[in-house]
């Protein structure tokens, strides 16, 4: 009977030493979920300004990204492909845009855009992690942070309960207004994307030549 109630004591210690959920490591992993069919839209709005025209261009239209098939490429790596539509309204069709490419390791999440690969992410993700953005192409060297994560953020009028928001540049003076900033949020992917390179007017701040971008999540799901 001793021995019977010696093994109970040790079962019962193991038990209680299993892993739970709240174990598990927050590695960041689902801030970019890979599944397919699975699809994320965004409101696109674009400004053009040039400087010799005194003009500035405006458009607006559509954006959906959609996780196609994999494949493995020569590394052993599996690759995502990202099949990419625009329209310039909800009441006309699809139209391809192209294709870029997504790969997620264990330490990075890499996006080939253009034809450019950049680091968007870096694993795990916690607040004030630091990575070189560019370490995947030939451009200089380009430090992204991770300013926020895990906090809730409403981008647009939808709130995401876990955001993480990565700083990728920016130099703003009087006579330069360049930022490049995204929002990820946990199970749905990037949700918005900053990108701006402008040249002032130092009279009065107005934009002069360059570009403003920004993509809105509108909503996600799978086909």
């Amino acid at each position: 009977m001793k021995n019977v109630l010696v093994i109970l004591a040790v079962l019962l210690s193991f038990m209680s030493c299993e892993r739970t959920d709240e174990d598990i490591p927050d590695l960041g992993y689902d801030y970019y979920p890979l599944s397919d069919s699975s699809y994320v839209m965004y409101q696109v709005v674009e400004y053009i300004y040039d400087e010799f025209q005194g003009s500035r261009d405006s458009n607006g239209y559509q954006l959906l990204e959609l996780v196609d098939t994999a494949y493995t490429d020569l590394s052993g790596r599996t690759i995502h492909n990202l099949v990419r539509f625009t329209r310039s309204s909800d009441t006309v069709d699809w139209k391809l845009k192209d294709v870029w490419t997504v790969y997620k390791g264990d330490d990075r999440l890499e996006r080939m855009e253009e034809n450019v690969t950049f680091v968007r992410l870096s694993f795990p993700l916690k607040r004030g992690k630091t990575w070189d953005g560019n370490s995947r192409n030939d451009s200089s060297e380009q430090i992204y942070a991770v300013l926020d994560y895990n906090l809730k953020n409403k981008v647009d009028g939808t709130t995401f309960k876990n955001t993480a928001r990565i700083n990728q540049f920016e130099n703003i003076n009087l006579i330069e207004d360049q930022f490049q900033e995204e929002i990820y949020a946990r199970d749905v992917g990037l949700v918005q994307r900053i990108d701006r390179n402008l040249e002032l007017d130092p009279a009065d701040g107005s934009p002069k030549a360059g570009y403003d971008i920004t993509w809105t999540y509108i909503e996600h799901g799978k086909l």
